[in-house]
């Protein structure tokens, strides 16, 4: 071979090598590129989690946090241990034993307000006789104060056991988003109505204020609500500003108030009638969903 020829065949050799490891550098940058992007894509697991369905949350005894404060770790231990199964069979026992024995099989702190129950002539040793299976711890509380005019509230990180009549005067403030539920002031009054008609506890009575009101429409709102004229009922408007201005009359019950910049109704209230508040908005989004 003439030394042209191989001078040749050696540029030739060298350009398809270093053509192969171009080749073979580009494949493996592919790769990585490939396998870096895999690594930063978004997955499900990793996605920001989304409102639950309405009824998700209840599973396994749970209250679904559609309220805030939001509740703490112990409230929601509570709240589980209230709704999981229990049983029981007592025969004149005192009530200071049943209640240790529940909180000994649920791992509660239960505490029984010893002055309030004598407010009202009563004592921890007041006789129990029940027996019960197959039945929900806070059902099982419901039933065996009840009769003897007792009740149980969770306050505190703690369930206690006080008079019906100082529980009503145990209210709570929650604040409830429910612009999923109502767009307008019409949608609003027409939720207010239902919790209030519906028994869910002792309400104030209103009265209007004698600030001098002038209706407009509720498109003067700051919320952003539609069409429809304000200055009826619940939602009188004052000078365009907002909701109508009205007030409470002394005494006891809960309250309710509509706060339009965040589409919320902040409602003061006892425990039992929160949770019944919360139960009915689940079931008002689950009627949604089937329209």
């Amino acid at each position: 071979m003439s030394g042209f020829l191989k001078r040749r065949f050696v540029v030739l050799t060298i350009f398809c090598l270093a053509a192969g490891w171009m080749t073979i550098v580009a494949s493996g940058q592919e790769k990585r590129n490939s396998k870096a992007s895999q690594a930063h894509k978004p997955t499900v697991k990793d996605a920001a989690p989304l409102a639950a369905p309405a009824g998700d949350a209840q599973k396994n005894g749970e209250l679904q946090q559609t309220f805030f404060p939001v509740l703490t770790k112990q409230e929601q231990k509570i709240q589980a241990a209230l709704n999981a199964e229990t049983e029981c069979n007592f025969i004149d026992n005192p009530l200071s034993e049943v209640i240790n024995t529940f909180a000994d099989q649920h791992g509660l702190t239960i505490l029984i307000l010893s002055n309030d129950l004598g407010e009202e002539g009563l004592t921890s040793d007041e006789p129990v006789n029940i027996s019960l299976h197959g039945i929900s711890l806070k059902n099982a509380l419901e039933l065996i104060l009840q009769p003897i005019g007792l009740t149980y509230v969770v306050d505190r990180d703690v369930v206690q056991i006080t008079t019906k009549y100082n529980a009503e005067e145990m209210l709570k403030t929650r604040v409830y988003p429910v612009g999923d539920l109502c767009k307008s002031p019409d949608d609003y009054q027409a939720l207010e109505s239902a919790i209030i008609n519906a028994s869910l506890g002792e309400w104030r009575s209103r009265v209007s204020s004698s600030k001098p009101s002038q209706p407009v429409q509720a498109g003067g709102l700051g919320g952003g609500f539609g069409g429809g004229t304000g200055g009826k009922g619940f939602f009188q408007f004052i000078n365009g500003a907002g909701f109508g201005s009205q007030v409470y009359e002394e005494g006891t019950g809960g309250t309710i108030s509509v706060v339009p910049q965040s589409r919320s109704l902040v409602i003061s209230q006892t425990y039992h009638a929160h949770n019944a508040i919360v139960d009915l908005l689940t079931q008002l989004r689950q009627a949604r969903v089937l329209d």
